[in-house]
């Protein structure tokens, strides 16, 4: 028997687990699964620990290296254990900082000076750049367009990626300091949010000179705030729980 609890973060929910033994990739898919298991769009594995531990598992049974939507998810469980407003967590990709304050949660990126890994532009296009992004722990692909893309137009640049490497985020500005974002998640497909495609598509604006800092991502589950503060990029959001319970494999 294992005790899970269940939180989400603009819609984008995780199974977490709180000191358990691993899951196999088939009891993270089963759990996942929103018809015959619990339904989420993934898995934390949280263990106790100076600072604690964390594993990422996407629906499919893959695991990721990061993920903002699930650090947030963990440190608000921790939050409610402990109190502590100063969260560290030990990830696949390097120990982040997260900090509550009026009920969110701002989450350190890391030094904005990283740069993308490639930014290939076609100014006279309505998609005006293709950039390559690490800059989150996990590899992100964005495009950035002059409006909002049709379906077919998400559908042909999917399907380049036909293995499913990257997170994909297209952009496109609705407003001064404001983009919307659509997302599909590698491992997942199609998600209301993503932290760390919001990291990654403020630093993407940045660098590609199309925005400033602070500036808001709009996804369809909700709206992130991106700031830069002493050079390292910060995100906002709130994370919130939904329900725990227990299970039985």
């Amino acid at each position: 028997m294992m005790r899970f609890f269940k939180y989400e973060v603009f819609g984008n929910s995780f199974v977490l687990l709180w000191n358990e033994k691993e899951l196999t990739d088939k009891q993270v898919r089963q759990l996942c699964d929103y018809r015959k298991g619990i339904g989420a769009d993934g898995v934390l594995l949280l263990e106790d620990g100076d600072p604690p531990k964390i594993r990422i598992w996407n629906a499919d049974g893959s695991e990721a290296k990061t993920s903002g939507n699930g650090l947030m998810c963990a440190a608000q469980f921790l939050f409610e254990q402990t109190s502590r407003k100063n969260i560290i967590l030990d990830t696949l990709s390097g120990r982040k900082l997260l900090h509550r304050e009026d009920n969110r949660w701002a989450l350190d990126w890391g030094p904005i000076s990283r740069r993308p890994l490639l930014t290939l532009k076609f100014p006279s296009l309505r998609c005006t750049h293709q950039v390559f992004n690490s800059f989150p722990g996990n590899d992100h692909v964005v495009w950035v367009f002059k409006s909002k893309p049709t379906p077919e137009e998400k559908m042909r640049r999917l399907e380049m990626d036909s293995k499913h490497f990257y997170n994909h985020e297209f952009v496109w500005r609705s407003g001064t300091a404001w983009w919307d974002v659509w997302v599909y998640e590698r491992g997942v497909g199609v998600t209301r949010a993503c932290g760390s495609g919001a990291a990654s598509a403020a630093h993407t604006l940045y660098f590609t000179g199309l925005e400033e800092f602070p500036m808001y991502l709009n996804f369809k589950g909700g709206l992130y705030k991106a700031d830069q503060v002493t050079n390292r990029l910060y995100i906002w959001a709130s994370a919130s729980k939904i329900g725990e319970g227990k299970l039985y494999f």
